[in-house]
Protein backbone atom coordinates (compact mmCIF):
# COMPACT_ATOMS: atom_id res chain seq x y z
CA UNK A 1 0.00 0.00 0.00
CA UNK A 2 1.31 3.44 -0.87
CA UNK A 3 0.35 6.60 0.98
CA UNK A 4 0.85 10.14 -0.23
CA UNK A 5 0.35 13.53 1.33
CA UNK A 6 -3.14 13.42 -0.16
CA UNK A 7 -3.93 10.84 2.54
CA UNK A 8 -2.40 13.13 5.16
CA UNK A 9 -2.92 16.89 5.30
CA UNK A 10 -0.21 18.96 3.59
CA UNK A 11 -1.24 22.39 2.28
CA UNK A 12 1.60 22.49 -0.30
CA UNK A 13 0.38 19.35 -2.04
CA UNK A 14 -2.40 18.66 -4.48
CA UNK A 15 -3.54 15.40 -6.11
CA UNK A 16 -1.85 16.52 -9.35
CA UNK A 17 1.41 17.57 -7.67
CA UNK A 18 2.25 15.28 -4.75
CA UNK A 19 5.24 16.25 -2.63
CA UNK A 20 6.09 12.91 -1.01
CA UNK A 21 5.07 9.28 -0.87
CA UNK A 22 5.29 6.71 1.89
CA UNK A 23 5.45 2.99 1.21
CA UNK A 24 4.30 0.42 3.75
CA UNK A 25 6.85 -2.39 4.01
CA UNK A 26 6.91 -5.60 5.99
CA UNK A 27 9.34 -8.43 6.61
CA UNK A 28 8.70 -11.36 4.23
CA UNK A 29 11.49 -13.63 5.52
CA UNK A 30 14.56 -13.51 7.72
CA UNK A 31 18.00 -13.93 6.19
CA UNK A 32 19.86 -17.06 7.24
CA UNK A 33 23.03 -14.98 7.66
CA UNK A 34 23.30 -11.36 8.80
CA UNK A 35 24.74 -8.96 6.23
CA UNK A 36 26.68 -6.03 7.63
CA UNK A 37 27.48 -2.91 5.65
CA UNK A 38 31.14 -4.00 5.50
CA UNK A 39 30.13 -7.36 3.98
CA UNK A 40 27.92 -5.58 1.42
CA UNK A 41 30.71 -3.13 0.52
CA UNK A 42 33.08 -6.03 -0.21
CA UNK A 43 30.73 -7.54 -2.82
CA UNK A 44 31.45 -6.22 -6.36
CA UNK A 45 27.78 -6.01 -7.35
CA UNK A 46 26.70 -4.31 -4.11
CA UNK A 47 29.58 -1.88 -3.59
CA UNK A 48 27.75 0.85 -5.52
CA UNK A 49 24.45 0.64 -3.62
CA UNK A 50 23.11 4.05 -2.59
CA UNK A 51 22.73 2.97 1.03
CA UNK A 52 26.50 2.28 1.23
CA UNK A 53 27.57 5.75 0.09
CA UNK A 54 29.12 7.96 2.72
CA UNK A 55 26.55 10.21 4.38
CA UNK A 56 23.52 8.09 3.48
CA UNK A 57 21.46 6.82 6.35
CA UNK A 58 20.06 3.33 6.54
CA UNK A 59 16.69 3.86 4.98
CA UNK A 60 14.63 2.74 2.03
CA UNK A 61 16.90 3.13 -0.98
CA UNK A 62 16.58 2.04 -4.61
CA UNK A 63 18.04 -1.41 -5.34
CA UNK A 64 18.52 -2.95 -8.77
CA UNK A 65 17.27 -6.47 -9.52
CA UNK A 66 20.89 -7.65 -9.74
CA UNK A 67 21.68 -6.14 -6.31
CA UNK A 68 18.53 -7.65 -4.79
CA UNK A 69 19.41 -11.12 -6.07
CA UNK A 70 22.97 -10.77 -4.72
CA UNK A 71 21.64 -9.79 -1.27
CA UNK A 72 19.27 -12.76 -1.23
CA UNK A 73 22.05 -15.13 -2.28
CA UNK A 74 24.52 -13.77 0.28
CA UNK A 75 21.91 -13.88 3.03
CA UNK A 76 20.83 -17.41 2.19
CA UNK A 77 17.24 -16.41 1.37
CA UNK A 78 17.07 -16.80 -2.42
CA UNK A 79 14.62 -19.70 -2.04
CA UNK A 80 12.11 -17.45 -0.21
CA UNK A 81 11.64 -15.02 -3.11
CA UNK A 82 10.96 -15.75 -6.74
Amino acid sequence: MTHSQNDRFDMRASPDKPIWFMVDVQNAADLARPLTRDVLRDHPILAGMDVLRKGNRLSIQPVTEEQWQAVLEMGGAQDHFV
